[in-house]
């Protein structure tokens, strides 16, 4: 699906639907089971998106975009700003981080942009693995790391902080995939054993 999803520059969403623990609010929301980020945010869709729904093991097609905004970091709401030290850190400008617009931007630390394909937790080891966006800033150690959640269609996000970063890589943003794995698992070679009766 990754490789589809960027081969083609389409915005595919599989969405389902989930129960929630006893809190208060609605007793279910929606979370992706795949998405991907970086054909929704830095690459220009040249097809229509397709949204499929999963739930109770059947798939359903959304011919209209309804307003959904599902969960990518488990159990956490992802907002339009946070504070990181007093600085407030707005989700546009991680998206401006994302399109490489950041002339206007000026932060006391540095900012490491992380996403997930699917449903994840904060402490899942896929995170550390997709770096996909970083302003980097002088003469500090300081990092803030930053987890959006992408709308479903818009070009926009909401976003997280993350506490749970352990080994950040280093970020080579002419080279987004030294960063990423664009397809799943490793390359294999496939090949008929002599054994096999075809």
């Amino acid at each position: 699906m990754k490789y589809i999803t960027w081969t083609l520059a389409i915005n595919i969403n599989i969405v389902r639907i989930i129960k929630r623990p006893k809190s208060g609010h609605k007793t279910f929301c929606f979370t992706y089971t795949f998405q991907n980020a970086l054909v929704k945010l830095m690459k220009p869709n040249k097809l229509k998106p397709i949204h499929i729904i999963n739930f109770k093991k059947k798939y359903y097609i959304m011919k209209e975009t309804l307003p959904l905004f599902p969960l990518l970091l488990n159990s956490e709401n992802p907002q339009d700003d946070l504070t990181y030290k007093t600085v407030p850190v707005r989700a546009y400008q991680i998206l401006d981080i994302l399109k490489g617009n950041t002339k206007h931007l000026s932060f006391p630390f540095t900012i490491n942009i992380y996403t997930s394909y699917h449903l994840v937790k904060e402490t899942s080891l896929e995170i550390d693995k997709n770096m996909i966006g970083q302003l980097l800033t002088k003469d500090t150690y300081d990092v803030l790391y930053v987890f959006p959640t992408p709308d479903i269609e818009k070009i926009c996000v909401r976003i997280n902080a993350l506490n749970t970063i352990k080994n950040s890589i280093k970020f080579d943003k002419h080279n987004l995939f030294a960063n990423t794995k664009i397809t799943e698992g490793d390359k294999t070679v496939f090949y008929r054993t002599p054994n096999e009766n075809i």
